[in-house]
């Protein structure tokens, strides 16, 4: 993921390689860092004259706003691992 970020930073400002670090940056939940990059890949392809995909990477920064406005889901325990850890089911 470094070589990626470094290949935006320091190369040609090639689109594909903006939109695959902010795929990247998903992945490891950091998603501050990839609604910046596909922002800039998105501006990227309108700069190309790329509408249809710059119109899709408009798309998935618009989703990943709207993840950071709604909390994490609630993690529970399944039942078999209370169950041991408690001892109940003996």
């Amino acid at each position: 993921m470094l070589i990626l970020r470094e290949a935006c930073y320091l190369g040609d400002g090639d689109p594909v390689v903006w939109a695959l670090y902010g795929y990247q940056c998903t992945r490891v939940r950091k998603y501050e860092e990839a609604e910046n990059a596909f922002s800039q890949a998105a501006w990227r392809r309108q700069r190309c004259g790329d509408l249809a995909r710059a119109d899709v990477l408009h798309r998935l920064v618009d989703a990943l706003r709207q993840r950071s406005h709604t909390p994490p889901p609630a993690r529970v325990a399944s039942k078999g691992r209370r169950a041991r850890a408690t001892g109940a089911n003996a």
